[in-house]
């Protein structure tokens, strides 16, 4: 008969096998949070547009709705690899990595940055009629610009 209650190695093998996993989920994005630098998000790291689409005429308000590849979307905070948020800039040139993106206000749309800051994929946004440029932005818990970005123009209508 064995005697199963004195198992000393059992712990160290269980610890070992979830250590493996957690290496194997966070593989690519487990940097050490003491030494994060914009350079260390994903090279694939990207924001753009589901909806409007390039050319779109559309009605105001308009419901800006984005995507994000590379990265998880979370509420501004402390910067972080692989995290960050997303940003539409209206009527102003998307900027560019490694710089930061302009601190939205409550008259965001009328200084041209509409920072999603709480981690979301979609914002309702107020326009003037006529044509508008909007650039679909990433940027880190700091406001540093990085990833690919997407500018569109859209008509406002009515």
């Amino acid at each position: 008969m064995h005697d199963r209650s004195h198992r000393p190695d059992r712990p160290a093998r269980v610890t070992a096998v979830l250590a493996a996993l957690l290496l194997a989920l966070t593989a690519g994005c487990a940097g050490d949070p003491g030494t994060y630098g914009v350079d260390d998000q994903p090279a694939d790291a990207a924001a753009r547009f589901v909806s409007p689409r390039d050319g779109d005429e559309v009605t105001s308000p308009l419901l800006v709705v984005l995507e994000a590849d590379g990265i998880d979307l979370v509420p501004c905070g402390p910067a972080a690899e692989c995290e960050g948020h997303l940003n539409v800039l209206v009527d102003r040139p998307c900027v560019a990595a490694g710089d930061l993106v302009p601190a939205a206000a409550l008259d965001a749309v009328g200084r041209g940055v509409v920072a999603l800051n709480d981690g979301s994929d979609r914002r309702t946004i107020e326009l003037e009629p006529g044509p508008h440029t909007l650039c679909a932005q990433l940027s880190d818990g700091t406001q540093l610009a990085f990833g690919a970005t997407e500018t569109i123009t859209v008509t406002v209508v009515g």
